[in-house]
């Protein structure tokens, strides 16, 4: 994904049946930081 194209909002599936949306805000090599209002601000990687 461009970086020009952040933040975005994406919608995702949470143990395949709960719908969800979070706010992508960066993704850095392998570390993807996002605004999710259930759990705040948070880093993953992958």
């Amino acid at each position: 994904m461009p970086t020009n194209s952040l933040p975005c909002i994406t919608h995702i599936v949470i143990n395949e049946k709960f719908l969800h949306y979070v706010v992508i805000h960066k993704i850095i090599e392998k570390e993807i930081i996002i605004a999710d209002n259930a759990k705040s601000i948070v880093k993953y990687t992958f």
